[in-house]
C-alpha cells in the first residue's frame, strides 16, 4: 500500500496520467491525424512521407510519463516542422485570414443592424448553440446585405500587402496581449504615415494588421519531453531542442492588408509597413 492506495490502483492511476499525452501533447494522436489528413486534402504535402508509425512504436510508459526513444527523434522533428509549415501556409494562409476578417466585419454589421441580436445569443448557452452558418448568413434579412452576398460568392475585399515573420522571446508571458498592442501600434503608425503622404486611410476599414501567432509547443503546461537513450538512460530535454536544429518557442506573423478599392495605394502601404516593422522601435518593443 502507498498512502492508502493499493499498488494495482496506483498503477492504474499512473497509466491514465501517462495516456493524457497520447490525447493531448506533442505525441498526440490528434496532431498526427490532422497533420497528415489536412496535408493530403489541401495538397500542401507537408505530412507526406512522415514515418509516423515510428513514434507510437518507440513510445514507452515509464511511471506516469510517456517517454520517446531517441531513435524516433528525427520523426518527431519532421512532425514539428511540418506542423509549423501547415500553420504558415494553410491554417494561417493570407487569404484565409482575410476571409476571417471579412466575416468578422459582417457579423459586427449584422449585430449593429439588429438583424440578429447576437448579444442575447452570447448570454444564453442554449441559444448560442443554435447559431450556425445558415442562421447567420443565409436568413432573409442577412441576405439583404451586399457584404453577405460577396462573402458567399467568395469575393473577399481585402488583399495581403506584405508579411514579416518574427521569433518571439520565450521570456515573454503574455504573447496575445503583446501582439494586440503591437497590432494597434503598427496600425496607428501606418495611418499617420499615410496621412503624411496626403492619403486618408482609416485602420480597420481601409487597411488592417493581422498578427496570428503559433506556439511551436503543442504541450499544455510544460516545455519538457523525456527521451530514452541506449541502455535505458532517460533524459529530460526541451521540446525545442531538436536533433539537428533549435527552434523558437513561439513565432508570429505580422501581415498588412489593404481594401481592394485602394489597390492604387498598395505600393506605398507596403513600403511604409516594411519601414515600420524593420525599424529599431519595433524590435526593441519585442
Amino acid at each position: 500500500m502507498v498512502n492508502g492506495l493499493s499498488f494495482q490502483t496506483l498503477h492504474k492511476m499512473l497509466m491514465k496520467r501517462s495516456f493524457f499525452y497520447v490525447i493531448k501533447g506533442v505525441f498526440s494522436a490528434d496532431i498526427l491525424d490532422y497533420l497528415i489528413r489536412d496535408s493530403y486534402y489541401t495538397g500542401a504535402g507537408y505530412g507526406d512521407n512522415i514515418d509516423w508509425y515510428r513514434i507510437p512504436y518507440y513510445l514507452y510508459i515509464v511511471g506516469d510519463k510517456l517517454v520517446i526513444d531517441s531513435r524516433a527523434l528525427d520523426v518527431l522533428e519532421q512532425v514539428i516542422i511540418a506542423r509549423l509549415h501547415m500553420f504558415s501556409t494553410v491554417y494561417y494562409h493570407k487569404t484565409t485570414r482575410a476571409a476571417y476578417k471579412f466575416l468578422g466585419d459582417i457579423i459586427k454589421k449584422i449585430n449593429e443592424a439588429k438583424i440578429l441580436d447576437l448579444d442575447s445569443y452570447i448570454n444564453d448557452v442554449k441559444s448560442y448553440l443554435e447559431l450556425d452558418d445558415y442562421s447567420i448568413l443565409l436568413n432573409d434579412k442577412a441576405r439583404t446585405l451586399s457584404e453577405v452576398n460577396d462573402f458567399l460568392s467568395r469575393k473577399i475585399p481585402y488583399k495581403a500587402v506584405a508579411e514579416y515573420r518574427l521569433s518571439l522571446p520565450s521570456a515573454v508571458k503574455s504573447m496575445g496581449y503583446l501582439l494586440d498592442v503591437s497590432k494597434k501600434a503598427i496600425e496607428d503608425a501606418l495611418e499617420e504615415a499615410m496621412r503624411s503622404y496626403g492619403m486618408e486611410m482609416a485602420k480597420d476599414r481601409d487597411f488592417f494588421i493581422d498578427t496570428p501567432k503559433l506556439s511551436l509547443n503543442p504541450m499544455l503546461n510544460t516545455d519538457d519531453i523525456y527521451v530514452m537513450f541506449e541502455g535505458g538512460y532517460i533524459e529530460k530535454r526541451k521540446i525545442f531542442e531538436l536533433p539537428w536544429i533549435n527552434i523558437p518557442k513561439t513565432v508570429a506573423v505580422i501581415r498588412s492588408y489593404i481594401r481592394r478599392n485602394h489597390l492604387n495605394k498598395l505600393h506605398i502601404l507596403r513600403e511604409l509597413f516594411n519601414r515600420i516593422v524593420e525599424g529599431e522601435a519595433l524590435r526593441s518593443f519585442y
